[in-house]
């Protein structure tokens, strides 16, 4: 686990100095900055030695940030294979729904080491004037993956790369592909116990899938809590079945607790999410907020963590792309990795507990105090929940 801004950054930057055949990248927001240039250099390096890179990024999401335009020149001029996902085209006759966006994010390195979670490719300022102005900063994480693992994020990117490609890529065949004649025991990394061997799966979601792998998942995760539930994101804008859930958790005497920016950076969200607290502070949910003017973009759900001790208790957790919200459920590609077992539950669990030591807890008689103003805006902003 990589909660370190910019040494997820550099950290991947030093395993895609070891690629020998192939890298591929698929990163909602990119930019190349002072920040984010030690990876681009990283991928320039890797061409120059023969390796092929392979990058995707998405439109609407990089567009806004300065030096998008140079971008696509710019990994030209490196010798990257690149490709804009979901691209608003018009003049190509390449026509997509504006609300729909790729928000995945996924880093493969010679089949062999994967990379996941909720960090963009830019400067955690995201170099707006509008956030350098008040002193925004984004906290995130990335978790370095080995294992068979691995061929299941190539697959999610394979899928991804012909939609916007046409090329066929076959994540089996690929050179040094876990699922290569090298027999697993070799080909693998070994945990140094069985508790750190993490049993995980891949849930790709988004439009294509009719049935909404990713907001059954967090249900499911929500509804499996007996003792302790640990939801932490940016965007918290449930839909009706995951706010019931949460709230029924509360009830039937889980602790919850929900981790989140105390002011979001986007001001109909910041409402919109707001709009929730009352039912769900009513309900007993502990409502953590990471204070201003950092951004807690972190994504991540635990069920039970550290109870796995309890008869009958088993502590499951999910991390990823996704943000609690009804566009990453239904507007957003998403990745999110369900993991059932191993080390990396307590690592989230651990980080969630960096997160409340700086955090401040909001009560629900300090909630109550606010104006006729502020539950004016909120309650309007939760008319637009659906488009968030």
């Amino acid at each position: 686990l990589l909660a370190d801004y910019d040494q997820a950054i550099k950290r991947m930057a030093e395993v895609i100095d070891t690629a020998t055949d192939y890298v591929h990248v698929q990163v909602y927001i990119q930019s190349w900055d002072e920040t984010t240039d030690v990876f681009y250099q990283a991928l320039a390096d890797a061409v120059a030695r023969g390796v092929k890179v392979r990058l995707l990024f998405d439109q609407i999401g990089s567009v806004k940030y300065p030096g998008y335009r140079k971008l696509g020149k710019r990994l030209d001029a490196i010798g990257v294979d690149w490709h804009l996902m979901l691209p608003l085209q018009p003049w190509k006759w390449r026509f997509r729904r504006p609300d729909l966006r790729n928000h995945r994010k996924i880093i493969v390195v010679d089949g062999k080491i994967g990379f996941m979670g909720s960090l963009n490719l830019i400067d955690r300022s995201y170099r707006t004037r509008k956030n350098v102005r008040a002193g925004r900063q984004w906290i995130d994480y990335m978790v370095e993956l080995a294992g068979p693992i691995v061929t299941s994020m190539e697959s999610v990117f394979a899928i991804d790369w012909y939609l916007e490609s046409d090329e066929v890529l076959d994540p089996e065949k690929q050179p040094n592909s876990t699922q290569s004649a090298t027999p697993q025991s070799a080909a693998l990394p070994q945990p140094e116990s069985i508790h750190d061997a993490n049993v995980v799966q891949m849930i790709p979601s988004g439009p294509g899938y009719s049935s909404e792998p990713n907001l059954r998942m967090f249900n499911q995760v929500v509804h499996h809590a007996k003792n302790r539930l640990v939801l932490c994101s940016p965007y918290f804008i449930p839909d009706e079945s995951l706010l019931e859930a949460v709230t029924s958790a509360a009830f039937r005497g889980v602790r919850v607790e929900l981790y989140v920016s105390e002011r979001a950076d986007q001001f109909m969200v910041h409402h919109a999410q707001s709009s929730y607290y009352q039912t769900l502070l009513e309900a007993g949910v502990h409502i953590y907020q990471f204070p201003a003017p950092y951004v807690l973009h972190s994504k991540f759900a635990l069920a039970d963590p550290q109870d796995n001790h309890c008869e009958g208790i088993h502590a499951v957790g999910m991390l990823g792309s996704s943000n609690m919200d009804m566009r990453s459920f239904g507007l957003n590609y998403e990745s999110t990795l369900f993991v059932v077992s191993g080390s990396l539950i307590d690592d989230l669990n651990e980080l969630a507990a960096t997160y409340r030591s700086v955090s401040r807890p909001l009560t629900l008689e300090e909630w109550e105090k606010r104006g006729f103003f502020r539950r004016y805006i909120d309650n309007v902003m939760r008319l637009t929940s659906a488009l968030q």
